[in-house]
């Protein structure tokens, strides 16, 4: 499931209560983190403009106007580039230094981005001179505690979400964060997200239980405790702590979201697209929260609504190259080939390389498979098992292409190459067998086909196309060592003479023959009979049967 990522939920820690962390902060500003939050962010970003122009001295409106874009990314962590979130909040960080350069935010924003782009030495630097901004016993720096304090909670946020984590570095600042303010929510917060990046649930909820103590109008406490349970996958569990995260705050969107993808995957479609569409509806319809939807729906299978929602976007929001992957994998699931590959071309051309997945190659192939377009489907599909050796299904998929292409020893390669991976399945083995065949190699045929009976003796066309090899092993019935694989043919289409008829009439045709041909022309005209009591119309039954010679038979 496209869901949350774990730095998401790190982020929104300390984020949503940031607008109550300092008693002096303008309320404006507090709604415009709201905005944030609350995953309006196209109405948060008018709002941080306007702040910054009616007070641009105050370094706090370029904090949270850049926390503003990294939030977009950490909630769409999919369809979003860090590089590009990390360069629109650095621009916000250093405007926010340069108009307020003792303001320790600012600082920490550009330590921040430091080590989400890998340059902890940096980092650490600007993280430093945050720490220098605040006031000590030597300096008369005027701040409140709960900004001293939300400034360790920030630095401590970097070394959580960073791709080189240091939990005990984040723990330690926490420390020094509720020495200075010991009753600020967001530090429990944060300290519960570093406890289960090191998999302490038990630790992670006793704080996020703290954080609710100190903020009992916060549902984010109750989520983040749902969200222990959803990872331990106990939704039933999970469910009322969201439930309850509702209730007390009814207007706040993500829990919806969490709800809707939590009902997902308890299998409950309409509740989870309900609470989606609240999500939808409480987030003003922002494009993020669109494409979320709409990832959402494609994973719930609801692929024209996919098409209609990623359609209505496109209208507003044209650059998202993601689109046209969703709308490539709902167009291929509705059977529009032609459009699934327009948008999957349109896809792969603006795409980075190594933001390609496997499945991407994999609906390409299908779709280039579709429309007959066989051997750049067989090149896509291979590109998917190479992301991805594990999945064996794959080169399946590229032997019945090969087969379809009529490319035999291609397709005996694939399924050897499926042997050797031990991943080879009896329908695999079935297809081997028939594929032997068509390649005039009739003594592999007789050897795979028998290997599925053996292993599935109700198979019925493994006993015709085994039968047949082996009839094409001895063409003048020297051996007759087809004989035995047509007698056993018989003996399971009896079963069901109606659902059997044609394997019946080859059976007893070539039994027929066989007798014939070994001057037994009594059992050869019984078995003819048969022939043409089950198709009257057979010539070469009623040819043999005309003949003087079995005209005089009496048996």
């Amino acid at each position: 499931m496209i869901r949350l990522t774990k730095s998401f939920i790190v982020f929104l820690s300390g984020l949503f209560l940031c607008c109550c962390a300092t008693a002096t902060r303008a309320q404006d500003i507090n709604a415009a983190i709201k905005l944030t939050v609350s995953e309006q962010f196209e109405l948060a970003d008018a709002a941080f403009q306007n702040l910054i122009k009616a007070q641009p001295q105050n370094g706090d409106n370029y904090f949270y106007y850049g926390e503003n874009y990294l939030h977009i990314y950490f909630t769409d962590t999919v369809s979003k580039e860090l590089k590009d979130a990390c360069q629109l909040s650095l621009v916000q960080y250093k405007k926010g230094t340069d108009n307020d350069p003792k303001n320790p935010l600012n600082w920490v924003g550009i330590g921040m981005v430091n080590m989400f782009m890998g340059d902890t030495v940096t980092a650490r630097v600007n993280f430093d001179k945050a720490i220098s901004l605040l006031p000590t016993r030597k300096n008369r720096i005027i701040m409140s505690k709960d900004k001293q304090s939300t400034t360790y909670v920030k630095i401590a946020e970097a070394y959580i979400l960073a791709p080189r984590k240091n939990i005990p570095k984040a723990l330690s600042l926490l420390d020094q964060a509720e020495k200075i303010s010991p009753k600020l929510p967001v530090i429990f917060l944060t300290r519960g997200d570093a406890y289960l990046e090191i998999n302490d649930g038990s630790n992670a909820i006793l704080n996020y239980k703290r954080a609710q103590e100190f903020d009992m109008k916060s549902p984010l406490a109750k989520i983040k405790i749902g969200n222990i349970y959803v990872r331990g996958k106990n939704l039933k569990a999970a469910i009322p702590y969201f439930e309850d995260a509702v209730q007390t705050d009814s207007t706040f969107a993500p829990v919806y979201r969490e709800l809707g993808e939590l009902y997902f995957k308890a299998g409950q479609y309409d509740n989870a697209k309900k609470n989606y569409k609240k999500f939808l509806l409480l987030s003003d319809k922002n494009i993020s929260a669109k494409i979320r939807y709409a990832q959402f729906l494609l994973l719930a299978k609801d692929y024209q609504e996919v098409i209609n929602q990623v359609n209505q976007i496109l209208k507003v929001d044209s650059d998202n190259i993601y689109l046209n992957r969703f709308l490539a994998y709902s167009y291929f699931e509705t059977g529009q080939y032609d459009k699934s590959n327009a948008s999957m071309k349109k896809f792969l051309k603006k795409i980075q390389p190594d933001k390609i997945i496997r499945s991407d190659y994999e609906y390409y192939g299908h779709t280039l498979s579709k429309l007959n377009q066989d051997s750049l489907a067989v090149l896509n599909l291979n590109k998917a098992y190479d992301l991805d050796t594990s999945d064996n299904d794959l080169l399946s998929d590229i032997a019945v292409i090969f087969i379809k292409m009529k490319k035999y020893n291609d397709v005996v390669k694939t399924y050897n190459r499926k042997i050797a991976n031990r991943s080879i399945t009896i329908t695999d083995y079935y297809s081997l067998g028939k594929t032997y065949y068509s390649n005039q190699q009739f003594g592999k045929a007789d050897t795979a086909l028998a290997y599925v009976i053996m292993k599935k003796p109700d198979f019925m066309p493994a006993y015709l196309w085994r039968a047949r090899a082996n009839s094409n092993l001895d063409p003048e019935l020297s051996t007759g060592q087809a004989k035995p694989c047509f007698e056993l043919l018989v003996e399971k289409a009896k079963t069901d003479s109606v659902k059997y008829k044609n394997e019946l009439i080859e059976a007893y045709g070539y039994l027929g023959y066989y007798y014939l041909k070994n001057k037994d022309n009594c059992n050869a005209k019984k078995l003819y009979k048969k022939v043409l009591e089950m198709d009257p119309a057979n010539e070469n039954a009623q040819k043999v049967l005309g003949s003087k010679e079995m005209k005089k038979v009496d048996c």
